[in-house]
């Protein structure tokens, strides 16, 4: 695929652009997670799992929104139950490989999470099917592809109440996003401890996202673009990007620590806890959508890039390369600790670990037919027969 077939293509470069750095960088903080050495990959209070969820929400809403339209509702569910399937398919390969490694390799030495799931099936096979085969159990970082199933098969209950009024679907998906800071018993976590992001909290950003991409082909999306609101977003950017930890460490050791101090660099800072979305790492990241969108148009020519094209690539290709990143780390994080755990061997395997989803990107795109093109990621007054068409089939 050459350059040139990336800019004539049916596809949403911008979104397969930031989707594919998304990937790249979970793979990264995921590494970091298993071994416990390194820099994350961080952009303050959110991260990218917050970025890839907004992302697949608004294709979601170009993709499905044109099935209900034309097609009716009924092509809507049997669209949505496909692409649930697909996305179930993949999450159950993922682990059946992982188990299939975890039976290769020396027991002593595996991660403990990878330690844990073989023991499971070891100790109770048939409950530990069962549990996976329901979602009920997985190992640690497999718990985005059942939210996605989840998001995927309520998608065509959102846009249904989308045509009839989009406050209806936000107001109720709001409502139970603050139900579930509220309210202990609708923490999934609690019931089943592998979900570890609550679909009820997460729901909102995803339904969110939905809804600017409805608005945005119906017409009707304004983004009101003012100096005050971009300064107001990029100050509270900046500041979330201040290691607060050191800022305290920092201030004790020059001994002016006071209260007013203490209360501007909290540490940890409180509401930005992941796996129920909590508020002030929500509105981070609208923050942050806020300001990307603002200079979307800007940063098209460099979405459509050379430079940009392994990028674009992943985002393409997004369930199967996540779905085997996952694997990947499991089998990198049992490399790293093998040979010792130092940094370097962090970086190593981490820097390896990208030019591998890259390379797999290219290899899946030069069997793709789909190429890319250029589309404004936020381009507003647009209509259905403009935009309606410029959306690939793949939403994860």
């Amino acid at each position: 695929m050459t350059n040139e077939t990336l800019n004539n293509s049916s596809r949403l470069v911008e979104i397969d652009f930031f989707r594919g750095i998304a990937l790249l960088v979970i793979f990264w903080n995921h590494l970091h997670w298993f071994v416990e050495t390194g820099v994350p990959l961080r952009y303050g209070f959110s991260d990218m799992a917050a970025t890839f969820v907004f992302l697949s929400g608004y294709v979601s809403g170009l993709v499905y929104w044109k099935v209900y339209r034309f097609k009716g509702f009924r092509s809507l569910l049997l669209k949505a139950g496909r692409r649930g399937v697909q996305i179930y398919a993949a999450h159950i390969t993922a682990l059946m490989v992982l188990l299939s490694i975890a039976v290769v390799l020396p027991a002593t030495s595996l991660p403990n999470p990878m330690h844990a799931f073989l023991n499971a099936f070891t100790a109770d096979s048939y409950g530990a099917i069962l549990g996976a085969v329901s979602l009920q159990y997985f190992p640690s970082l497999f718990d985005i592809l059942p939210l996605y199933i989840v998001f995927i098969l309520a998608v065509p209950w959102v846009l249904v109440l989308l045509k009839i009024d989009w406050r209806i679907s936000f107001g109720l998906s709001f409502a139970l996003y603050c139900a579930t800071q509220q309210l202990p018993a609708l923490n999934l976590e609690s019931y089943y401890p592998c979900w570890s992001l609550n679909p009820l909290s997460w729901f909102f950003l995803f339904a969110t996202a939905i809804t600017i991409a409805v608005k945005n082909l119906n017409g009707s999306l304004s983004v009101p673009v003012r100096r005050s609101y971009i300064a107001a977003t990029i100050c509270m950017l900046v500041y979330s990007f201040v290691d607060l930890r050191m800022v305290n460490q920092l201030l004790q050791h020059a001994g002016i620590v006071t209260g007013a101090t203490t209360f501007l660099f909290p540490s940890p800072f409180p509401l930005t806890g992941k796996g129920s979305l909590q508020p002030v790492r929500l509105v981070h990241f609208f923050c942050l959508a806020y300001v990307v969108s603002t200079f979307a148009t800007r940063l098209r020519p460099l979405c459509k890039s050379r430079f940009a094209r392994p990028f674009v690539l992943c985002g393409q290709h997004s369930l199967a390369l996540f779905s085997g990143g996952i694997v990947l780390t499991y089998l990198f994080a049992y490399f790293i600790v093998a040979l010792g755990g130092s940094p370097i061997l962090f970086y190593l395997f981490a820097t390896l670990g990208w030019i591998v989803t890259m390379a797999f990107g290219r290899i899946l795109s030069g069997e793709d037919k789909l190429v890319t093109r250029g589309v404004p990621f936020f381009k507003l007054k647009t209509s259905v027969t403009k935009t309606g068409t410029a959306v690939a089939d793949g939403q994860l």
